[in-house]
This record gives C-alpha cells, sequence and structure tokens, in this order.
C-alpha cells in the first residue's frame, strides 16, 4: 500500500474479502458475511452430469489483480466504475454429481483390468466437491503438540485473545473493537463451516434454523408523535368499553330469561 506524503510511502497492507451468498442454501444473505483472506477468484468448467454452483461472490464493485498488487489511496479519486467492469467473482462453490477417476486413461491396463485391483473409473453415487478460493478461512485457534510423556499428540489453544474465536471475529482487527476504537462486527465463518458439513452431509433441517430471520417491524415515529395520545386512549379505552359492552349484556339476557320464568 502506497501512503503519500510519508517517509516510508510502500506499506504492507491486509488484503481482504468479506464474501456475500449467492442464492444457495448453503448460506443466507441474512448471515454475516465470510471473511477470506486474499482470496483467488473460482472458475468452473463444464462437465457431464456435474452441477456446479457458486455459493460466495464478491460484490459487484471488485475486479481481479496480480499477486502483490500495489494499491495507492490515489486511486479513491480516480475512481470509475466503469473500471470494475459492474461484475462479480466467485469465491467459493460447490460442485455435485457423478466423478471421473482422477486416474482414468493414467493407468496401464493390466492393473485397471485386474479384478483385484477393484479400480472404478468413476464413482458408484453421487458425492459433492467443495471449493473455496482461500485456504485460511477454516484456520482455528487449536494446535498439535506431541507430549513426550505419553508419546501422543494432543489439542492445545494457541491463546491469542482468550474468550474469542478466530471463527468469529477478525483477529487483526478485534483488538481495536475491544479498545472501543471499531465496532463490534462478526464474521460467518463457523456458520458457514457448520452449514457445509451439514449440506454435505445431506441435512438440511439445520441449515434452514440457521439461516432463520428475524424480521423486526420498527415503530412509525412520526405517527407516534403526531396521534400518540389518540392511539394510547384507543388502546386503554377499547379493551374496557368491550368487557363493560359483553357483561351488561350477559346481564340483560339473564335478566331477559329468568323474568318469563
Amino acid at each position: 500500500m502506497i501512503f503519500p506524503y510519508s517517509k516510508q510511502p510502500k506499506q504492507p497492507w491486509h488484503y481482504k474479502l468479506l464474501a456475500k451468498s449467492v442464492n444457495h442454501p448453503v448460506y443466507s444473505d441474512f448471515l454475516p458475511p465470510v471473511l477470506l483472506n486474499y482470496s483467488s477468484e473460482i472458475k468452473f468448467t463444464n462437465k457431464k452430469n456435474i452441477v456446479c454452483s457458486p455459493i460466495l461472490s464478491s460484490s459487484l464493485n471488485s475486479r481481479s489483480s496480480g499477486t502483490c498488487p500495489i494499491v495507492s489511496f490515489q486511486e479513491i479519486k480516480l475512481f470509475e466504475k466503469e473500471k470494475f467492469g459492474n461484475t462479480q467473482h466467485c469465491l467459493a462453490g460447490i460442485s455435485e454429481g457423478v466423478f471421473d477417476s482422477h486416474f482414468k486413461n493414467r493407468i496401464s491396463p493390466e492393473f485397471s483390468k485386474n479384478p483385484n485391483s477393484k479400480y472404478l473409473d468413476k464413482g458408484t453415487k453421487e458425492s459433492k466437491v467443495l471449493l473455496v478460493g482461500n485456504g485460511r478461512w477454516i484456520a482455528n485457534d487449536y494446535d498439535s503438540v506431541y507430549d513426550k510423556k505419553t508419546g501422543r499428540y494432543k489439542n492445545i489453544t494457541k491463546k491469542i485473545l482468550e474468550g474469542y474465536s478466530p471463527l468469529e471475529f477478525d483477529f487483526d482487527l478485534l483488538p481495536y473493537m475491544l479498545r472501543g476504537q471499531l465496532p463490534v462486527i462478526k464474521i460467518g465463518n463457523e456458520i458457514f463451516l457448520q452449514n457445509l458439513v451439514n449440506y454435505m452431509m445431506g441435512d438440511h433441517s439445520l441449515i434452514e434454523i440457521r439461516s432463520r430471520n428475524i424480521e423486526f417491524r420498527p415503530i412509525n415515529l412520526k405517527k407516534v408523535q403526531q396521534k400518540g395520545k389518540m392511539l394510547k386512549l384507543l388502546n386503554l379505552g377499547i379493551p374496557i368499553l368491550s368487557v363493560l359492552l359483553i357483561g351488561m349484556a350477559i346481564q340483560y339476557l339473564r335478566k331477559y330469561r329468568y323474568a318469563k320464568k
């Protein structure tokens, strides 16, 4: 990143993407965006019996660049929407169907036709393959350490920031959030991972629960200021009048009924 009028104009810059949801059951627009550091674009190839669907994408104001691009604040002044092409880039997708073997037409017929090898040139059932343009989106704060006493590996927590998960918060910005310099914003990497596991296993019930949206209907403040007193009187008076009228009607019917007898 180039900072004009600075002693050291070139500074390292964290290139982060907050991926948006595409119309796919795995992830919903109501959930937080997924953080992808230095993500790459994904392009699918057309194959028979394979259905490819994008899951996450960039915004319309985005464009691809090479490795380690030089970015300057001066580009904000020269911003042109046409320069970005008004297109979205696919950042995560999933392929579904019956896949051919990676070793098809690559091994000798002696091995492939041997019944003892049990070689299959394609799958027998439909399966799913996930591809994300960034490999660190799933990184967590757990590490595997070898224990000399037991002779086994054990999982330990790195304890970078206790009580916070890197799948829920951006650890580069979290210290500023805790000091109140930035608003506390969560990322959706953990929910995205959970939904992916459920979708790959064929369980869609939990995905629908996590993606459920609660709509809040705010009160019209202008109407409250203009007609607030009248609305309060109606809310208090109508129930009381209804109870009185029903009670009087019941009393009248009882008198009318027993007066005849």
